[in-house]
């Protein structure tokens, strides 16, 4: 009954790809400048760090 925690990662790393897709998406469209792009992923990474390594 209780949720497989290697789901809840996987699932949270697949949204986190998602998410740093439509970042890119972002920049390239001109929407955010080159500095935003990078401070974005910088805090994006900073988030996806801690679910690796929580396996």
């Amino acid at each position: 009954m209780g949720v497989d925690k290697q789901e809840v990662l996987q699932e949270a790393r697949e949204r986190i790809e998602v998410i740093r897709l439509f970042i890119r998406l972002m920049k390239d469209m001109q929407k955010i400048s080159v500095k935003q792009f990078v401070q974005i992923n910088e805090l994006v990474e900073n988030v996806s760090k801690p679910s690796c390594y929580l396996i």
